[in-house]
């Protein structure tokens, strides 16, 4: 519109502005909770679609874009919409919880089913109790039990598992304990013991029961054939008369009851015979002693030999000769006591005589003095001796040794003596080094060696050096008084000057290793 006032003219403009309208930011829950719980393991927001509008989703570390978006995890859930042609944006937060607490399940330990209880119950009730829980019990087999919805069950007369659940109704969470359910009905496990007879004299004796539960728990009896208590509350009784007599033991821990019964008579020892033979040589241990007990009336036999009960054993192997207490009795207290002989067989002497300290090489006489009849000799070891098979063979002693006799009579008997010979090594070890040698002469001299007695064994090493130092030759394990392996003079096949030349040895010989150093003239 224009108008004019004067010589000014006017001009009104209209504007019209449009409201602007953020964009829809609505988040729709399914299921219809904010509650992530045993019965709701996720739930899936989303929104209504809107035009020029892109969503993000945000809930903790975990985002996502579209119209939808799973939550699994509690936490601020946030929904922001976006209109990108208005450039505006918009958001909503909702809280997401989470209830995934388990009903809490306390089952009591039961006692045992036993003969004094048939049927016991098993206690629940201390698990966690709330209008919101429903208890429900199942059998060894993970049955229903019917009827078994509270915490305590009673009456129960089977043993097994028995399984406790227990439903949150209001997170639909789930909780199982079990309990082990055991029977007690063993009786106890009793012994009266073996049938037996009254011993010879006195005609008196007495029973001990056994049995696998402590005195402390039992309540235990002895009757007769007539049903009358001898004796009560002890294991053993006295028996005065042949005839049945039972053992009664009942358990004060589970009330089962056992009864067992022996028969008690009189008896008499009956028939031993004994058997044994005569040792092969004298200090042989292959004798032996037989006891034939089958002619014994009341078994088991018992046996005490040298002092030792060997209860049923009757037969005894590698004795020497000598006497024997043997005491047979049977379960009566009848008893044969004997002492039995082995007799011997005929023995011999012998005898080397005293140790000896001897000198290197010596011939020693050894004599085997015995009095053994068509006696035969064996000599070990056989180093140094003139014979191994005679009664006085000859030792030349090298060394220290020990002598072993084996003498063997005319009936294969056999006996042994040692002697030791030891060698006196003070003087016994002579080694021999000339100070000059002229290799020249073309014999023996011409060469220069060790030399020693049969006290020198070997000669481990033998080196020789000149005046310098300088290694002019070297050999390793030689015999003593060989020319040939001793030093010609040389060097790598050239003859060497006169002078004097230093040399090493080390020998093995007779009391061990010796190390000798010297000078050597070589003469030309």
């Amino acid at each position: 519109m224009h108008f004019s006032f004067g010589s000014l003219v006017f001009a009104f403009v209209s504007l019209f502005v449009t409201p602007i309208v953020l964009p829809d930011a609505e988040i729709i829950l399914d299921p219809d909770t904010n509650v992530l719980s045993c019965s709701v393991e996720s739930i899936m927001a989303s929104t209504n679609p809107q035009t020029n509008v892109v969503y993000s989703w945000i809930l903790g570390s975990n985002t996502g874009t579209g119209l939808s978006f799973e939550v699994t995890e509690p936490g601020q859930l946030i929904l922001v919409a976006y209109d990108e042609v208005l450039d505006c944006t918009n958001s909503t937060t909702i809280t997401i919880l989470e209830n995934t607490d388990e009903p809490n399940i306390s089952i009591l330990e039961p006692s045992p089913i036993n003969c004094f209880n048939g049927s016991v119950e098993i206690d629940g009730s201390f698990s966690a109790a709330s209008p919101n829980i429903t208890f429900q019990w199942l059998d060894d087999d993970g049955q229903i039990i019917p009827g078994a919805t509270n915490p305590l069950l009673d009456n129960v007369s089977q043993e097994g598992t028995y399984y406790l659940t227990a439903i949150d109704t209001e997170n639909g969470c789930e909780s199982i304990d079990s309990v082990e359910l055991i029977s007690d009905l063993n009786p106890p496990m009793i012994d009266a013991g073996a049938d037996f007879i009254l011993p010879c004299s006195p005609q008196q004796g007495s029973v001990l029961g056994s049995m696998d539960i402590a005195e402390s728990n039992a309540e235990i009896s002895w009757t007769n054939e007539a049903g009358d208590v001898i004796a009560a509350n002890f294991l053993n009784a006295e028996i005065l008369e042949p005839g049945m007599y039972f053992f009664n033991v009942s358990s004060t821990i589970n009330g089962c009851s056992s009864i067992d019964s022996l028969e008690v008579g009189v008896a008499e020892l009956g028939e031993v015979l004994f058997e044994s033979n005569v040792p092969d040589c004298p200090g042989d241990e292959n004798g032996f002693i037989s006891i034939d007990v089958s002619g014994t009336q009341n078994p088991p036999v018992n046996v005490n030999f040298q002092g030792e009960d060997v209860g049923l054993m009757t037969e005894f192997s590698s004795l020497t000769a000598g006497t024997y207490a043997i005491t047979v009795s049977d379960a009566f207290n009848c008893s044969l006591d004997t002492n039995y002989v082995i007799t011997s067989a005929n023995d011999f002497s012998l005898s080397l005589g005293d140790d000896q300290m001897v000198d290197f090489n010596e011939e020693v006489p050894l004599l085997a003095d015995t009095d053994a009849v068509g006696a035969g000799f064996m000599w070990s070891p056989v180093d140094g001796l003139s014979c191994v098979d005679c009664p006085d063979p000859i030792a030349t002693a090298s060394t220290s040794i020990t002598y072993t006799v084996v003498v063997t009579d005319e009936n294969g008997c056999t006996k042994e003596a040692s002697i030791s010979l030891t060698v006196d090594t003070s003087n016994s070890v002579g080694i021999f080094v000339p100070n000059v040698f002229a290799p020249n002469e073309g014999n023996e001299n011409g060469f220069f060696y060790i030399q020693g007695n049969a006290a020198v064994f070997l000669i481990e090493e033998f080196a020789i050096f000149d005046r310098w130092g300088n290694q002019v030759f070297s050999a390793n394990d030689i015999q003593p008084n060989d020319p040939n392996a001793g030093w010609d003079g040389t060097f790598n096949g050239e003859e060497l000057l006169a002078g004097v030349y230093s040399y090493y040895a080390k020998l093995s010989v007779l009391d061990g290793l010796r190390t000798i150093k010297g000078d050597i003239t070589l003469i030309r």
